[in-house]
């Protein structure tokens, strides 16, 4: 076997990462080497006796290899990739290296998966860059597992978020700033007679009906003035073949973490569910009837999760459900509408904080004798002691506990009659869990889908298929309706954590 090329010869000798002997003209390149934050190894290529290239042996690497590896650089060089096959996964990462020494072409791998040990759970992602350098190849690369989680939970969250708007009973869309349609749900595409790739190439100004584009200009030039948080009105709109349809049209403003206008969230039905509405002025108009008044808080944790509870209390004609209110004009809000059960949206981790207080402080300030339910995903008993304490009739319901479409809706018409009610999530079912299914309920509640999890866990798709089967069957999910077994299941299970 002959290695092609090796380490340059000098004179003298010194210390490095492992106290291995350094001819003296290689010292400052192995102190500019250490001095580099990512990883990096050189390495040769080795040939047979015909002169092919079989495998590649480390040469040199700098400290953060060397603390990488969990080796002194003594034990690194001389090694060769092939050998760390067992431990570090297939031939596939060496010819990979090979072809980028033989071809003179750089190789770059983004979210690059590495088994660090043989554990089934040990990999991790990483930036890889290869290029080519003399007869070898220069490796470097970058531990990116924590970016790459955020971005692959972020695309679960999405892609249930996309789901739960697509399968919503009441047309929803999503518009920019101009007023483009950036995403529209089937019921949108049924109502106004139009397909989705249509829909999504135009403006919402070229569905509505003349005379209607400049009402709707009003109305967001309302919201993006803060003046109001959301609008609901009645509009006339085009269908595909022509015909004007009436259609209640709600829009909200999204905005960022820094009040920076996003996108607007529009939804469309053919009747409103609405007894009070909000005029250009922001006055209330109408008369209220007698259903019991409902208003969503949106402050505690976002406008699209308090669009989707507006949505989901809405399939109760006895309950008025109000455009959600933000921590900016809810006491107006209350003061004009005098709604009878407030829906506050918790998320975990905010129980007893001075967020959540204030805002309970300001209801039983302004409107002490409005019901109040709090809708958390986990049990928080804090928030529990502070509902009792300051209203007369309230309750605490965990997500998990809401088992169909009208559940929450039930809850609030008890509230509005003076129940006062404790929903503790139920943890029966979790017991006949296997560990096996606790992992991937696990591994489900990070956001992975069954192909990620099947890869996660080194098994195949129809048995991770198999898992969570069985895992609704357990929690009594195989009947549940509206919100996805899926995303229930994994609700139940961050209520007991």
């Amino acid at each position: 076997m002959t290695v092609i090329g090796g380490a340059a010869e000098g004179t003298g000798a010194g210390p490095r990462s492992g106290s291995r002997p350094r001819p003296i003209d290689d010292i400052q390149v192995g102190s500019l080497l250490d001095a580099l934050p990512d990883p990096l190894v050189v390495l040769q290529v080795e040939t047979d006796d015909a002169g092919s290239a079989v495998d590649l042996i480390i040469t040199e690497a700098n400290e953060a290899a060397c603390a990488f590896t969990g080796r002194r650089l003594d034990e690194m060089v001389g090694v060769a990739l092939s050998s760390l096959r067992a431990t570090h996964g297939s031939a596939g990462n060496l010819a990979l290296l090979l072809r980028v020494a033989e071809s003179g072409e750089p190789l770059v791998l983004d979210d690059f998966p590495f088994r660090r040990s043989a554990e089934p759970l040990s990999v991790i992602r990483l930036d890889v860059r290869a290029n080519p350098w003399r007869d070898g190849v220069v490796l470097t690369w970058r531990d990116v597992t924590r970016r790459f989680d955020a971005i692959d939970k972020l695309r679960g969250n999405e892609e249930r978020l996309r789901l739960a708007m697509d399968r919503a009973p009441i047309g929803l869309a999503v518009l920019g700033l101009d007023g483009s349609i950036v995403e529209v749900n089937s019921e949108v595409c049924r109502l106004l007679g139009r397909d989705h790739v249509w829909l999504s190439s135009r403006s919402i100004t070229e569905v509505l009906a003349p005379g209607e584009v400049e009402q709707f200009r009003r109305i967001c030039q309302s919201l993006i003035s803060g003046r109001t948080q959301s609008e609901e009105i009645q509009q006339r709109f085009v269908t595909e073949n022509g015909e004007t349809m009436c259609l209640f049209h709600s829009v909200a403003l999204v905005r960022d973490a820094d009040g920076r206008p996003l996108s607007y969230v529009a939804q469309f039905s053919p009747r409103s569910s609405v007894t009070v509405q909000v005029s250009d002025d922001g006055d209330l108009a109408g008369d209220r009837d007698m259903r019991t008044t409902v208003l969503v808080v949106s402050h505690l944790m976002g406008p699209l999760p308090a669009l989707a509870f507006t949505t989901l209390l809405r399939v109760r004609s006895d309950l008025a459900v109000l455009p959600p209110a933000g921590r900016a004009d809810l006491a107006e809000r209350l003061e004009r509408a005098r709604p009878d059960v407030l829906v506050l949206m918790v998320a975990p981790g905010q129980s007893g904080s001075e967020e959540l207080s204030g805002l309970l402080e300001l209801i039983d300030r302004v409107l002490p004798e409005a019901g109040v339910v709090v809708v958390s995903p986990n049990h928080q008993r804090l928030i529990q002691r502070e509902l009792s304490e300051r209203f007369g009739s309230a309750a605490f319901v965990s997500v998990s506990s809401i088992r169909d479409d009208e559940a929450l809706a039930r809850t609030v018409q008890a509230v509005a009659d003076g129940v006062d009610l404790d929903r503790v999530p139920s943890t029966e079912g979790f017991a006949e869990l296997s560990d096996r299914e606790l992992e991937v309920l696990q591994l489900m509640a990070e956001g992975l889908d069954n192909g990620a999890i099947a890869d996660a866990m080194f098994v195949t798709v129809k048995s991770v298929e198999s898992h969570v089967s069985s895992i609704f069957r357990k929690l009594g999910l195989n009947d549940a309706t509206g919100t996805s077994k899926r995303m229930k299941a994994v609700l139940e299970y961050l209520s007991t954590q």
